[in-house]
């Protein structure tokens, strides 16, 4: 998902004159032959620091997974972006009847980010929700707002202890 990702931010930076950061993990990805590929002005990377990166941004744009959560939980306004290979895709939504796939939304029990799927994950979809969230302050602030009810949805401080005892108890 990193080309559509930063080709993404490239559109969005053109746009509104911004900056992006990339949140890499250090031996992971070649992340620098990606942003030399083309014209990157705006756009850098730090590793192994994803925590800091998304406190310290207005936006994210996020692969579908833990990270949505932990995105929420830091209360920022994202998009989320998941596509995999057409077979897995098909099998998939035939087996898994759920209305979204961002642990963020299912957590909230509604769609409050929105999720971008196989197609639908392209750069100029990516662009236009995050400028979407830029040219609706309201719209960024409710979703910011629900966004960090997700610790005291998930029941807050313990959380994690809570889980492992309830999962002990059935092994």
């Amino acid at each position: 998902m990193l080309a559509p990702m930063l080709e993404s931010a490239r559109l969005f930076n053109r746009r509104f004159g911004t900056t992006a950061v990339v949140a890499g993990v250090a031996g992971a990805y070649d992340y620098e032959t990606e942003l030399r590929r083309r014209d990157n002005a705006g756009i850098t990377i730090q590793y192994d620091n994803s925590r800091s990166v998304i406190a310290d941004s207005d936006l994210v744009v996020t692969a579908s997974g833990t990270a949505t959560l932990e995105t929420g939980i830091i209360g920022r306004p994202m998009v989320i972006v998941y596509k995999t290979g057409w077979i897995t895709y098909q099998i998939a939504r035939r087996l898994v009847k759920l209305d979204t796939i961002g642990l963020a939304n299912l957590v909230l029990g509604e769609k409050v980010v929105p999720e971008l799927i196989q197609n639908q994950a392209s750069p100029e979809n990516i662009s236009a929700e995050l400028a979407n969230y830029r040219d609706h302050q309201e719209r960024y602030l409710t979703v910011r707002e629900k966004l960090l009810t997700i610790p005291q949805r998930l029941g807050g401080i313990g959380a994690s202890d809570r889980a492992a005892e309830l999962i002990g108890r059935y092994l």
